[in-house]
């Protein structure tokens, strides 16, 4: 789910926010959940760490992935 909603956020805001119910409604995940947003936005930071791990990415998809953890860092800091 946070890794959908990640990989989702490359695509127009439009896009995702269209697909974000359905997918949440298809995983059967409780939208009311108010400590939602806060775990998607947890493991989300855990798996792009994750991805540093080892030398799976390639240099430009190493460096996306930074600048998105960079950016996630900053707004959470906030």
């Amino acid at each position: 789910m946070a890794w959908w909603e990640w990989s989702a956020s490359f695509s127009s805001p439009a896009v995702r926010e269209a697909a974000w119910p359905d997918f949440l409604d298809g995983a059967r995940i409780d939208t009311n959940d108010p400590a939602l947003l806060s775990r998607i936005r947890s493991l989300q930071l855990l798996r792009m760490l994750e991805l540093f791990v080892g030398d799976s990415l390639g240099p430009g998809v190493r460096r996306t992935v930074a600048d998105r953890l960079r950016t996630s860092l900053r707004r959470q800091a906030t």
